[in-house]
């Protein structure tokens, strides 16, 4: 990618997508009970074990961009209108996020999703 606007890559897999899933019910009562942000709109929480799955499969995915920083977006659960750098984003792909940009989330919506930092 190169190093111009910010941008967001759509990627499908079901590997990615069946960890995700199976990772969700134990993230769930993690997530559920974390406290709404006075400040930001993040809620940040420590990934389970279960996290680990989709997080390997997102990056052997992508063993093609050895050696080049990646922010990898998986959502784990979604509830209403959600984008990253102007993407409407879904729960069937994962995301590759080059440099900083918005995520927006509708008023009603809900993301929990891992973010992945990888250099």
């Amino acid at each position: 990618m190169s190093q111009g606007a910010p941008s967001c890559i759509s990627l499908s897999s079901d590997k990615v997508k069946a960890c995700a899933t199976q990772a969700w019910p134990e993230v769930q009562r993690y997530a559920q009970g974390l406290p709404k942000p006075k400040i930001s709109a993040l809620a940040p929480f420590f990934p389970t074990d279960a996290c680990a799955a989709p997080i390997n499969a997102a990056v052997s995915e992508l063993t093609s961009y050895v050696g080049r920083k990646l922010t990898l977006v998986i959502p784990l659960f979604m509830e209403g209108e959600t984008s990253i750098a102007g993407l409407a984003i879904d729960m069937d792909h994962f995301y590759q996020v080059s440099g900083k940009c918005d995520v927006e989330v509708s008023q009603a919506a809900k993301l929990v999703a891992l973010i992945v930092d990888i250099e």
